[in-house]
């Protein structure tokens, strides 16, 4: 064995050593209390928060391309851990956790589900909503014309969650029909009576 061979990995251990150091974190206790180190690859990755490769409820925190610490997400009300937003980091300022049907997170580990368009709970839309099968990506939060029913609209947010809403009555109880350019901000899109909107007939409620 050569004096090369040896000297090799002994110098690549004190550089790992020292990149600790410089860091200023406690030997032994480098992921702090509430984190716990992990077998994930940091290299080539800048200092912040990434989604775990199998927990939704856990992300993991790189610090110098080495240091690999596995952080669950706080809890919310009911004592349940909440989710990691999946492209809400990596900086630590925008990184965050939240509720499992706002991350959307998947429980194969963290395989967003992005087909799916719709969160799977009826109270994330407003009263009067309910869910619907609309993709809203690429959509600014906003209200937009109903693909097949001319008295009622989508309200996307987050271009995740669409919602479909029904135009209010008109005076004799009649549903009014939704203004199809009149969207998507919200102070400006309306429902307006038949006539006026003329919305085509293969549209109709």
């Amino acid at each position: 064995m050569t004096l090369k061979m040896v000297l090799t990995p002994l110098l690549l251990v004190l550089s790992v050593v020292l990149a600790i150091q410089s860091l200023n974190v406690p030997s032994g206790n480098l992921c702090g209390i509430n984190g716990s180190p992990v077998d994930y690859d940091c290299r080539g990755k800048r200092d912040g928060n990434y989604p775990h490769p199998s927990k939704c409820t856990h992300y993991i925190a790189c610090t110098a391309g080495i240091v690999a610490c596995e952080i669950e997400c706080a809890n919310n009300h009911t004592g349940t851990p909440l989710h990691y937003v999946q492209n809400s980091g990596p900086s630590p300022q925008t990184s965050r956790c939240d509720y499992p049907e706002v991350a959307g997170c998947n429980n194969d580990g963290c395989n967003y589900a992005r087909s799916n368009k719709i969160i799977p709970q009826a109270n994330r839309c407003s009263s009067g909503g309910v869910p619907f099968d609309y993709d809203c990506s690429g959509h600014t939060d906003g209200n937009y014309p109903h693909p097949t029913k001319c008295t009622h609209y989508i309200a996307c947010t987050a271009q995740l969650v669409a919602c479909e809403m029904e135009c209010a009555g008109n005076h004799t109880s009649t549903p009014l029909h939704y203004v199809q350019d009149s969207g998507p901000s919200p102070a400006t899109s309306r429902c307006d009576y038949p006539e006026v909107v003329n919305c085509h007939r293969e549209c109709t409620a």
